[in-house]
């Protein structure tokens, strides 16, 4: 998308900072801090349309963007000054990365799906969950670029980050039924989609492994996939957080990882890994 991130600064009048911003604004605070105030509704407008705008780039292309667009939507609406001071730092973001590109390889047309938890990570208690979806071969060694990268603050508040890790592999698998549902449709026959998971606990679990108690507090959606593991519609795989590339979009990192992670999520000739 050459030229979109160029073109959508300019609309907002948005001059790129002197500093380089190599990591998105983080929404930590969840109260209002002393000597910020309430948004406008004017800044509450300004703000959905910078989020809105960029969303389209972070789902096309850059899915580094969507932690930080998923954090600064969750607050916009009670938002305040330091809303707007985050969207600005968002934007300084985009202007200093503003040529994102990836890179679709030939591959088997198999789905694999890999999640990310992020336990309190969101407003109100809540925690989030972080995907990628991508088609590879029949052995999962090569890598291509998502077509599907989620990030997702969860509705239920999670007891632990167990059930947050679980609750990220529901919100996946739902979305890879309906991606196999269409692979289906092109005539591209899914057999066990692979399902990587940086939580042992959510391994067992889904393996059949765990005691029952273990699903008390995690309600019916994850018994939904619990029966789809079972009829062997997903295949649940153990994968470390440190490898996983569903761990990445669910959580906030620091300038250094941003920097060592991004030529893995976008496509930077002579740095983008093939496997």
């Amino acid at each position: 998308m050459p030229g979109y991130v160029k073109a959508a600064l300019e609309e907002f009048n948005h001059e790129q900072p002197s500093q380089q911003q190599h990591v998105p604004p983080k929404m930590t605070s969840h109260h209002l801090s002393s000597g910020a105030r309430p948004l406008t509704k004017k800044e509450i407008t300004f703000i959905q349309r910078v989020a809105g705008k960029f969303l389209y780039c972070a789902r096309a292309v850059d899915c580094t963007m969507l932690h930080a667009l998923n954090g600064i939507a969750t607050k916009t609406v009670n938002g305040t000054t330091e809303t707007m001071g985050a969207i600005n730092t968002f934007m300084g973001y985009a202007a200093w990365h503003p040529g994102a590109s990836v890179l679709f390889r030939a591959s088997g047309m198999i789905l694999h799906t890999e999640s990310g938890g992020a336990h309190l990570a969101a407003p109100k208690e809540r925690s989030r969950a972080g995907g990628y979806h991508y088609l590879g071969n029949k052995h999962g060694g090569m890598l291509s670029a998502p077509f599907r990268a989620l990030t997702k603050a969860m509705k239920h508040a999670a007891a632990s980050a167990e059930e947050a890790e679980l609750g990220a592999i529901c919100a996946n698998a739902r979305e890879g039924t309906i991606f196999r549902q269409a692979l289906h449709g092109m005539g591209h026959t899914q057999k066990s989609t692979p399902a990587a998971a940086s939580a042992a606990t959510a391994r067992a679990i889904l393996g059949s492994n765990a005691p029952g108690r273990y699903l008390k507090g995690a309600g019916m959606r994850l018994r939904w996939v619990k029966g789809r593991a079972k009829r062997s519609i997903f295949a649940a795989r153990w994968k470390s957080a440190r490898a996983s590339l569903g761990h990445y979009p669910a959580k906030a990192h620091k300038p250094a990882h941003h920097r060592k992670m991004r030529p893995i999520y976008t496509y930077h000739n002579d740095r983008s890994p093939a496997a």
